[in-house]
């Protein structure tokens, strides 16, 4: 009984140890894309079937992604080297980064989450997302 409470312990430890450190490193494939394109959960921001609250948060994103001058937009997901997906919602907004060649069905390889984080004055995720990648830049050099 006494050895199960320790490894217990041990256990406890090493998660909450693995949750405090600091998100893991931005993938290559990231860093180095050249070609991103920018869509929704719901499909392609010029569908019927996207919210408009959507539509405008990945219209903002491409114009952060202009602004930023790092990647160049493309507008058929076959052409990307990354695929940035955008969620707008009332109670947490989404910001994933997915490979291209594996779509937005796969495992995303960045994610963050924020209430507001897609306001269109600010966008706080694409910040994150931005400074995330120009830390990795800056490891690699």
């Amino acid at each position: 009984m006494k050895r199960a409470w320790w490894l217990l312990a041990i256990l406890l430890l090493l998660t909450s140890t693995a949750l405090a450190q600091e998100p893991r490193v931005m993938p290559q494939v990231v860093v180095y894309a050249r070609f991103v394109y920018v869509t929704t959960y719901d499909g392609p921001p010029w569908s019927s079937n996207v919210l408009p609250e959507d539509r405008q948060a990945a219209g903002d994103v491409e114009g952060a992604l202009r602004t930023w001058g790092k990647y160049a937009l493309v507008y058929r997901p076959q052409q990307a080297d990354i695929i940035l997906v955008v969620q707008k919602r009332p109670s947490e907004d989404i910001l994933a980064v997915y490979q291209g060649k594996l779509g937005a069905s796969s495992i995303p390889l960045w994610r963050g989450m924020q209430e507001g984080g897609l306001d269109s004055k600010e966008l706080p995720l694409m910040t994150r997302f931005r400074t995330a990648v120009e830390a990795a830049e800056i490891q690699k050099r």
